[in-house]
């Protein structure tokens, strides 16, 4: 039988954060005997890296700083940068084009903006079947209605982590067929009953009867560091017990948000732990888990703490709502209000509370989230677009 090939793109200057890690997760589950999955990037990283020591092949076409460090807020539309971006692209397109000849690719996954702009035009050009999951919450801005339209017009399906993200690109029934709302999935077995009892007991070696809470995700603006930060502060002079946070993740942040600390009191009270690969063993050392998040199409962490019994404060913004059943499996907030999550976090002091949400939060990712259910579903999508274009 013949193995179709799927080609993930990744441009790969990005610090590694909940996207490549739940494409990682897609590439480590996927039918091996059906599909065959490679790696375009324009960098090696730790995504690369980490997919490499999974067995995933991986290949590498440089691309120039001019279009790897753009964003979607950060597009110059004078001529200069228009003429640059044109030329750049160009020579990237032909380059991309040789490969899926050469390489006889069957079908495009494309993982960053850059990426989907680049492979839906040469999909489009050379009839290739395409998959565009969306793993990023969408602004009206100029520079997101041009991705839409072009993603609308490009794609043979849309994949939204959520319904708020799909909620961008619907509205015109000829294309609503293409929206097909994908969640993060959980692999389960990584985290057991083993990992959640081990990470209690490091708990009590670590940081004994303290309060532990933990965030987890790149150290950029959005993610709500510097809003935890000063929520910690106001629950310092509330709370009896003494409290320990874990900051997982690394990025540009991290030297302004130490300094953020030191001026808040709180840099005792902060441990800052960097990258890590292991997060189950990591987040199984916490008590709760905050998301406080400004933007954030699905939440990764919060299915994470859901699977090792922790419950989440996250903010009322994107796709979270979606992964927390509010009072049930975990609290939520509007987002930048600090009283509000100093308040989240000192209910959750109650260990009770804690267990409950715990218990009902682990029910709901093992219903709804189960790794082995999105994969299946996302395996389907790309038979069906083969066979579509075929």
């Amino acid at each position: 039988m013949k193995k179709h090939k799927i080609l993930y793109l990744d441009h790969g200057s990005k610090t590694i954060g909940g996207g490549q890690i739940n494409t990682l997760s897609l590439l480590v589950s996927l039918n091996k005997d059906i599909f065959e999955p490679v790696i375009l990037t324009s960098l090696e990283n730790k995504f690369t890296i980490a997919a490499r020591k999974a067995g995933i092949k991986v290949d590498v076409i440089p691309l120039p700083k001019e279009l790897t460090s753009i964003g979607r807020y950060s597009v110059k539309y004078d001529p200069y940068h228009l003429f640059l971006y044109t030329l750049h692209s160009l020579k990237f397109l032909l380059a991309l084009r040789k490969y899926i000849i050469e390489k006889k690719v069957d079908l495009l996954h494309p993982c960053d903006n850059l990426m989907r702009v680049f492979s839906g035009l040469i999909a489009k050009v050379m009839n290739k079947p395409i998959v565009c999951p969306i793993m990023d919450d969408f602004e009206l801005s100029i520079t997101s209605r041009i991705l839409r339209y072009i993603f609308l017009n490009t794609m043979d399906y849309i994949l939204p982590v959520s319904e708020k993200s799909a909620s961008f690109f619907r509205g015109k029934d000829k294309y609503n067929h293409k929206i097909l709302v994908t969640h993060t999935g959980i692999d389960l077995e990584q985290y057991t009953d083993e990992v959640i009892s081990s990470g209690e007991k490091e708990r009590q070696t670590l940081y004994g009867d303290k309060y532990v809470v933990g965030i987890v995700g790149r150290l950029i603006p959005l993610k709500g560091h510097r809003e935890l930060f000063k929520a910690l502060n106001t629950l310092k002079h509330e709370l009896s017990t003494c409290f320990v946070c874990l900051v997982v993740g690394d990025g540009p942040d991290l030297m302004s948000l130490k300094a953020l600390a030191v001026k808040l009191s709180i840099e005792k009270d902060v441990v800052f732990m960097g990258f890590q690969h292991d997060i189950p063993k990591i987040m199984s050392t916490m008590n709760i888990v905050v998301v406080p998040s400004h933007e954030e199409a699905s939440s990764r962490v919060v299915l994470e703490a859901a699977a090792l019994k922790i419950p989440t404060i996250g903010t009322r913004v994107g796709g979270i709502p979606e992964m927390i059943s509010e009072n049930k499996t975990g609290l939520l907030v509007e987002q930048g209000d600090i009283s509000a999550l100093a308040r989240a976090m000192k209910e959750l002091t109650d260990e009770s509370i804690r267990q409950e949400m715990g218990g009902a939060g682990y029910e709901r990712v093992n219903t709804y989230f189960s790794n082995s259910v999105i994969t299946k579903k996302i395996e389907d999508i790309y038979l069906k677009a083969i066979h579509n274009k075929n």
